[in-house]
């Protein structure tokens, strides 16, 4: 059984979905670019999606800086290997393209770096936002480029 959620945040709602143990997807809403495939399921709530809401709030309150929430995603063997390595950023740290091709030991596949970080489906939870140009402008974020710059600044004022 799947489920889907909605919750409030600072920076519009976001649709979280889960299985009975793991979250499978944390987008914002109206920056979803398919249709959710779960069902929304009313009859109970999984604690995984639970916690995910108490962790989501507790970063937005600048209290988490890690998550803890067990979390999955179905992606190649490349696209695993991105989304790990990206969970490693620290909270008010970022990484260029390169930097995390060169990370994962692959370091001429900047542009499938990119692609694979625009696959995440765990926005947040597994931190894209933190992955930046080459220049270090902000580029690429497919919850939007306001949003990314919002976390950003967000992580750093918590991490002074």
């Amino acid at each position: 059984m799947e489920y889907t959620i909605y919750i409030d945040s600072p920076l519009g709602v976001i649709e979280i979905s889960s299985t009975d143990t793991h979250v499978v997807s944390a987008m914002f809403f109206d920056a979803k670019k398919e249709p959710s495939p779960h069902k929304i399921e009313t009859v109970k709530t999984p604690k995984v999606l639970i916690q995910c809401v108490k962790e989501l709030k507790e970063y937005f309150a600048g209290k988490r800086s890690v998550f803890d929430v067990p979390c999955t995603q179905e992606g190649t063997e490349f696209q695993e290997k991105v989304w790990k390595s990206i969970c490693n950023i620290k909270q008010g740290k970022t990484m260029t393209y390169k930097e995390v091709a060169e990370k994962i030991k692959n370091p001429t596949s900047f542009r499938a770096v990119a692609n694979a970080i625009g696959d995440n489906k765990l926005y947040i939870l597994v931190p894209c936002h933190r992955v930046v140009g080459s220049s270090g402008k902000i580029t690429g974020y497919g919850g939007d480029l306001w949003r990314k710059e919002w976390l950003l600044n967000h992580e750093k004022q918590n991490t002074e």
